[in-house]
């Protein structure tokens, strides 16, 4: 956290981009092994929005620190971010074959199917993760997956009762609020719900 203002400023100031860089090339050359050290560039080059470059060096941090969680979940954070869903889906079966307990990864690995249209398998994979999870976070997401998942099935009604169900637990659920109004919006009812929806989303996260 400490770096991070360091971090914005590469991203205006090209001096400092440049020294940054530099800098970062001679540590890299000191402490070859350190997974540490492939994480803080990867951080660089996502400030300059160069997630192929930060994934690539995340997956040299993972050859260092394979266990990492840190690491698995930064790898598939930059898959979403460069839209590799098919990379995303490998990435994900490698980590939950590390860390078959934690019920983000279904969520992830729900998303990734659902992108791939895989909606019969995303269903399946975000019960999984419903059946283990115990955070709010982690269950109310993987309703969203899954009803996103009947959503694209064309199963609206039980779409409608999960987001339903997610908005009641937690009305500032930003997906929740988004896949609720697409689902409006498809079914042409309601749509000035469906405005509200998306309006207080964008409120919560201006950038989703």
């Amino acid at each position: 956290q400490a770096i991070s203002p360091l971090l914005k400023i590469i991203k205006i100031n090209n001096q400092k981009k440049k020294e940054l860089m530099e800098l970062s090339e001679i540590v890299l050359e000191n402490y070859p092994s350190k997974s540490d050290v492939y994480f803080f560039i990867s951080d660089m080059h996502v400030v300059l929005d160069d997630y192929k470059s930060a994934r690539s060096l995340m997956r040299q941090a993972l050859q260092r620190d394979s266990l990492s969680f840190t690491i698995w979940k930064k790898i598939l954070y930059l898959d979403e971010q460069l839209f590799d869903y098919n990379q995303q889906l490998k990435d994900v079966n490698s980590a939950l074959e590390l860390f078959p307990n934690i019920a983000r990864l279904y969520h992830v690995k729900s998303k990734a199917l659902n992108e791939l249209s895989e909606h019969e398998q995303a269903l399946k994979i975000a019960e999984e993760g419903l059946f283990i999870a115990i955070d709010k976070e982690d269950k109310t997401d993987l309703m969203i997956a899954k009803g996103q998942a009947f959503m694209k099935l064309g199963k609206d009604e039980k779409a409608s009762q999960l987001i339903e169900s997610v908005l009641s637990i937690d009305p500032n659920h930003v997906s929740g609020l988004n896949t609720y109004s697409r689902l409006l919006i498809n079914q042409d009812s309601q749509l000035d719900k469906a405005e509200e929806f998306i309006e207080k989303a964008l409120v919560i996260e201006p950038h989703n």
